[in-house]
């Protein structure tokens, strides 16, 4: 049987999803696309899992789309294979009520990008880089790649990315906001798993998940929105028997045991 394209684990309550075909650079198949669908369905359904880490194998996250596939194998159209086949992957890592840590190295290329950066925290080793490659072979960005340059990067400094094939190296991608922490190539894997432990393990889990639905509905939500969508988030909070631990733990000052219920 050949080697798995996608490889699953679990420690405690991060669970660690690697993309797996190092020869193709991670290149989006079938397959693979399968796989990580059967992979993200496995971590969501275990509510024991708190964080999920999304990292890829051999010298880079990932090159985008297999190219040496057929985008008409399935679909008539390449516009229904990326909204059939990538947009509900891409869609669910932002949908999903855990974390979603990327952990990049090397190159994140073309509609990998956007997998990337529907993540909610992005760790980059110093020598990753996000490539645009579509206008080279006479294409646009997709998978929403254009959605996350221009809200971190403006309009004028993405359309630039876009159409010169640009790269963007960890340090830029820091800077503009695209990746939270920037570690040494030989660090990132343990770094990665440090930084998920922590996040399951000492941040309150309710915390860690209604954040994310608030922060998400800011992304395009007016301001009344928002309040409103935060005063709903945190009624569930402050309902919950973490939150009377929370309170009691400050109160007595030791650290709290939270459940997530």
């Amino acid at each position: 049987m050949s080697e798995p394209t996608v490889l699953y684990a679990e420690d405690g309550h991060v669970a660690t999803i690697t993309l797996n075909r190092p020869k193709a650079m991670n290149a989006f198949s079938k397959r693979l696309r399968g796989e990580l669908k059967a992979a993200m369905d496995k971590a969501e359904a275990n509510r024991n899992i708190r964080v999920v880490v999304l990292t890829g194998a051999g010298r880079g996250f990932g090159a985008g789309a297999d190219l040496t596939e057929s985008f008409l194998e399935d679909h008539p159209t390449v516009t229904e294979h990326i909204l059939k086949d990538h947009k509900p992957l891409i869609d669910a890592i932002g949908a999903s009520e855990k974390t979603y840590l990327a952990a990049l190295h090397g190159a994140t290329a073309g509609v990998t990008i956007a997998y990337a950066l529907n993540c909610d925290l992005v760790m980059m080793a110093e020598g990753a880089y996000l490539y645009s490659p579509f206008a080279a072979i006479s294409l646009v960005p997709d998978g929403g790649v254009s959605f996350f340059l221009v809200k971190a990067l403006g309009y004028r400094r993405a359309y630039e990315v876009g159409v010169e094939g640009q790269r963007l190296s960890a340090v830029e991608c820091r800077a503009a906001g695209l990746a939270n922490r920037v570690v040494p190539d030989e660090d990132l894997s343990e770094e990665a798993s440090k930084w998920a432990r922590h996040l399951a393990n000492d941040v309150a889990p309710l915390s860690l998940r209604h954040a994310k639905v608030a922060m998400r509905s800011a992304l395009n939500g007016t301001l009344n929105d928002v309040q409103h969508k935060e005063a709903e988030l945190q009624h569930l909070c402050l309902s919950s028997k973490d939150a009377a631990e929370g309170i009691a733990a400050f109160l007595e000052k030791r650290k709290p045991a939270f459940s997530g219920e």
